[in-house]
């Protein structure tokens, strides 16, 4: 602020002492409201939905859920621990991107440094993986990072003496022990291959997270099978917060825009956006029976779900969106 020059006057010092005073206090009682939590079949896209309002999710704050494998468990952004046994602990969040991941391996020793640790990744055929091996003959055009969403939520024990290789082959199939032959089946009823119920159980990740209670799942994943069954846009705003923050710095987000997108691609994007927890394959898998297409959250985690745009407008106002 500017500062004011001595006057001697008493009388102008006091009126220029009372004015500072005024613009001081309002200052501090003055803040700019951000926009809350509103849906997430849509974000301030250049369309007449999405400018209505903009969805705020933050999926680098999953819930915090730890356990052990096989079962989903939450990332910490300390350095693991050693175990003491010449074993490190790994813990992966729900909703981690892998960049994050390939980062503690880093700082456990695994790597050098982020960019071999990526081009290890990149570079790294799994055939002994039912879940994985697939990659290997898949179309990756568009596609971020191959393994992106391979890296089930968990706590993992990892051997030093193991190298970067051995470690990646041995978490990029962790799904190989979560996923059943029967779901595997069902997402080939639905016509989906593993990598595409990977992409759709991470959107719906996600959107949930910021449940408290952990229930919605199933909810907001029949809002997007309720979409991708009427050729709709999935329209989540998780997917351009993924290119604002899970993509190294030599990847661009203009560079993926096309791809990942979902206000641009017209059904699923090139990848999954993260890791999703067995609890968000599930609900991809058995959607709750509804008709919804739209979903608002607010400030304290309450979802509000909607079939129509104008019910969903009135969810908004609910939520203390305007």
């Amino acid at each position: 602020m500017k500062k004011f020059s001595y006057i001697r006057r008493a009388g102008t010092a006091l009126c220029l002492a009372l004015l500072l005073l005024l613009l001081t206090a309002c200052s501090a009682v003055y803040k700019p409201v951000e926009s809350s939590s509103l849906m997430s079949a849509s974000q301030p896209a250049p369309s007449s939905e999405a400018s209505a309002a903009r969805q705020e999710s933050a999926v680098s704050e999953a819930p915090d859920t730890s356990s052990s494998l096989p079962s989903e468990g939450e990332s910490s952004a300390e350095k693991p621990e050693e175990a003491g046994d010449g074993t490190v602990s790994l813990t992966v969040s729900k909703g981690a991107y892998l960049i994050g991941i390939l980062q503690q391996l880093v700082d456990l020793g695994f790597a050098d440094d982020l960019d071999s640790a990526i081009s290890e990744s990149q570079n790294l055929d799994i055939a002994e993986s039912k879940t994985a091996a697939p990659l290997a003959e898949a179309d990756l055009t568009g596609r971020s990072y191959r393994y992106e969403g391979y890296i089930a939520p968990g706590i993992y024990q990892l051997d030093t003496s193991d190298d970067l290789r051995t470690v990646l082959t041995q978490l990029f199939s962790s799904w190989d022990s979560l996923l059943t032959d029967q779901q595997i089946r069902q997402a080939a009823d639905k016509g989906w291959s593993i990598d595409q119920l990977l992409t759709l159980a991470s959107i719906v990740e996600a959107e949930s997270s910021h449940d408290p209670a952990g229930t919605v799942y199933p909810q907001v994943a029949a809002v997007f099978d309720n979409r991708l069954d009427q050729s709709m846009q999935l329209q989540s705003d998780v997917t351009i917060f993924y290119l604002q923050e899970g993509l190294d710095q030599s990847r661009t987000e203009d560079q993926y825009q096309p791809y990942y997108n979902t206000y641009q691609v017209e059904a699923l994007p090139a990848g999954p956006i993260g890791s999703p927890s067995l609890d968000a394959v599930k609900a991809v898998l058995e959607p709750a029976d509804t008709d919804d297409l739209f979903f608002v959250y607010d400030d304290s985690g309450n979802y509000y779900f909607a079939a129509d745009w104008d019910t969903h407008v009135e969810n908004c106002k609910k939520a203390g969106i305007e």
